[in-house]
Formats: C-alpha cells, sequence, structure tokens
C-alpha cells in the first residue's frame, strides 16, 4: 500500500516497492531517450532492483556521479552535461536521479539547465534524502565551499520513494538523517517531538510512518510559500550554523555528513532562541540530550569561529548584512526571519562547546 502527495505538479509516491511506478509513467509520456545518473552506493545496492523490476529501462544509459558533496561541484556538473551531450541528449529525453541529497541537486540542476529544461525523476536512496532533499523542488551546486550558492526552484515530476532501500546505507549515514526528523517536529509539532524521542532509530524498523509525516510537514509549509521568502524559512532551522560548520570541514577537508553537522546547529540555534525568545530552559536541556544522545560530539576549536562567520555572511537567507534565522518559541512553534548577531552566534557556539565537548566541559 503506497502513501501518495501531489504538489507543484509533482507526484510522491511512498511504500516498498513505489519504484515500479516508472513503468506507469514511462506508458503514458513520449520519451527517446532515458538517462540514469547514480551514485556508487545506489548503483549497487539499489540499481539492480530498478533494473529488474522496470524492463522499460532496459536500454537506459547509465552514468555514475562520485558519492557526498563532491557530485555538487562545478567541475562535476561541466563534466555530466558535456557526457550528456555528446551522447545526444535532447527535449524528448529523460533523466532519472538515483542516490542521496547531492545526486539529486545535483541531477535536478542539470534537468534544470541542459536544452533549457529536461524532465526527471527523483528516486531517493537515503534516509536524508526521503524526508528532506528530494522534496521542494530546490536543486543546485556548491562553488569553492560555499553551499548551494548556485541553484534552481524546479520540480521533477515523479518521486519515488522506498524505505526499504535504506537497509543498504551505513549506520553512520543512517542515523545522520535523525538530524532532519528532529528538526521537522521542532519547528511543526510537539506531539510528534514526543513520539520520535522515544522511538530507538535503527533499520529493523518501519520508517514508512515516519518518512510519510516528514513529507506531510514539509509539502505542507513548501505549498503556502515556495520561493523560500517567509514560511518556507521554518525548515531552515539549525541550518544558518550547520551548513557553515560543513563548509569549515569542506575547506579543513574533512568530511562531515549534513546531518551530524546540523545536530551542532540545531542545539546552537536552539540556546539562541533561548537567549532571544525565552525557549525553556527545560526544553532546551531536553533537545540537547537528546541529540547528544544521537550523535557524537563535533569537535570545534574556538579559532574556526571567525570562518563560521565568515560562511554564515553568505546564507542566501541574509539581507542587507542581516542575519536571517529562524528560530524556535517553543517546541513545534517557530518564528522566521530573526536578526541574530556575531556575538549571539558565537555565544551559541560557545554553549556547545561547553556542554558536548567533553574536553571543554
Amino acid at each position: 500500500m503506497f502513501n501518495q502527495f501531489s504538489f507543484n505538479n509533482t507526484l510522491v509516491i511512498i511504500g516498498d516497492n513505489a519504484v515500479f511506478e516508472i513503468n506507469n509513467f514511462l506508458q503514458k509520456k513520449i520519451i527517446n531517450q532515458i538517462f540514469i545518473l547514480v551514485d556508487i552506493n545506489a548503483k549497487k545496492y539499489c540499481l539492480p532492483h530498478i533494473l529488474t523490476h522496470n524492463p522499460m529501462l532496459k536500454s537506459s544509459e547509465i552514468i555514475e556521479l562520485p558519492s557526498g558533496e563532491s557530485a555538487k561541484s562545478i567541475a562535476v556538473f561541466e563534466k555530466i552535461c558535456l557526457e550528456l551531450i555528446s551522447k545526444n541528449i535532447n527535449r524528448n529525453s529523460l533523466i532519472i536521479n538515483i542516490g542521496g541529497g547531492a545526486v539529486l541537486d545535483c541531477g535536478g540542476f542539470i534537468s534544470g539547465v541542459l536544452k533549457r529544461g529536461l524532465r526527471f525523476i527523483n528516486i531517493p536512496t537515503t534516509l536524508m534524502a526521503q524526508i528532506d532533499a528530494s522534496i521542494g523542488g530546490k536543486v543546485g551546486l556548491n562553488i569553492n565551499d560555499y553551499k548551494n550558492q548556485i541553484g534552481l526552484f524546479l520540480n521533477p515530476e515523479l518521486i519515488l520513494i522506498d524505505p526499504s532501500y535504506l537497509y543498504s546505507l551505513s549506520n553512520y549515514d543512517f542515523l545522520s538523517a535523525q538530524a532532519e526528523v528532529f528538526k521537522y517536529a521542532l519547528i511543526y509539532s510537539k506531539s510528534f517531538w514526543d513520539e520520535i524521542i522515544n522511538i530507538e532509530f535503527d533499520k529493523k524498523i518501519d520508517l514508512k510512518a515516519i518518512i510519510t509525516r516528514c513529507v506531510q510537514i514539509k509539502i505542507e509549509i513548501i505549498e503556502s510559500d515556495y520561493y523560500d521568502f517567509n514560511e518556507r524559512r521554518k525548515l531552515n532551522f539549525g541550518h544558518s550554523i550547520s551548513h557553515a560548520i560543513e563548509s569549515l570541514f569542506f575547506e579543513k577537508k574533512h568530511a562531515l555528513s549534513h546531518g551530524h553537522a546540523l545536530s551542532v546547529g540545531l542545539i546552537c540555534e536552539s540556546y539562541i532562541s533561548h537567549k532571544k525568545y525565552h525557549f525553556d530552559q527545560e526544553q532546551l536541556d531536553g533537545v540537547m540530550q537528546k541529540i547528544l544522545s544521537v550523535f557524537d560530539p563535533i569537535e570545534l576549536d574556538a579559532k574556526y569561529d571567525a570562518l563560521i562567520l565568515k560562511y554564515i555572511k553568505a546564507d542566501k537567507k541574509n539581507s542587507k548584512g542581516i542575519y536571517n534565522f529562524t528560530l524556535i518559541k517553543e517546541i513545534g512553534k517557530s518564528i522566521v526571519n530573526c536578526s541574530v548577531s556575531d556575538q549571539e552566534i558565537v555565544s551559541s557556539l560557545d554553549f556547545y562547546r561547553k556542554n558536548a565537548q567533553p574536553n571543554t566541559k
């Protein structure tokens, strides 16, 4: 049994074997070529299942992208575009993106600009991609160490979410997505927070209901503010600081998943919420304890604070030099476009260091 949603001319189907719906889609479209963009893990663990059960894909061209954020570089974008052009891609072609959020971002961006726009389908294979990156119509690339500075608002025609693909993930990648689940609950639903803090996340549990709830929350938010000027910015909670931390780790040439960076951002921005909007101390402690029970502390030496501020200054949501954060007044109630100072950001990083990093307690 599938759960289905529709928004902005995109159909979202959630459930085991949702990928079988590709056949139905292809039977209704005039498509003369199919190109599959896939990362190495999805190619190994998910692509064989997809090809076996969708015979209309047997003649597809398969192009492998790098794993992780390196897939979102200008160099990879150029390489893939040239390869597609050499294979005579045209306006009646279809691109199918299979993998984590970086592949969906890069593949979606390519679909939006190559030949002035091509049809595409997203098949997210990580929990982070299934609950967040595949939904909402944002695609883009990084430039140097700055995240998501080049992008489009663009929707696939179809998003197929198969929770069974999560069994192939490493524990690190699987657990990483819990930060995004926490975010949804903190910005939108106290009851959802109370539910998920009592769930022991692992690959043995049925995640369909949690995935569906996260997708439902995200769609409800973006339908009211698709182009991200107000209401949609609720989804940015924790991300102003976490994106800067990701950029810092890019610069240091150390891999750090989005979810692990977000675990820091959620704690820091909850602390700022406490200082600016009187987010309850007991709730702050509970949020921090729950996050730290899942995520190992990230070492953030204070000597890097200036670099973190530099990357925050590049956030697309800033206006006239003012940082526009999303903060929370209480669990389930968020407020967007909050002005936050450099000192408040540094104080939140100090709070994290004091409470999360064992060597600074």
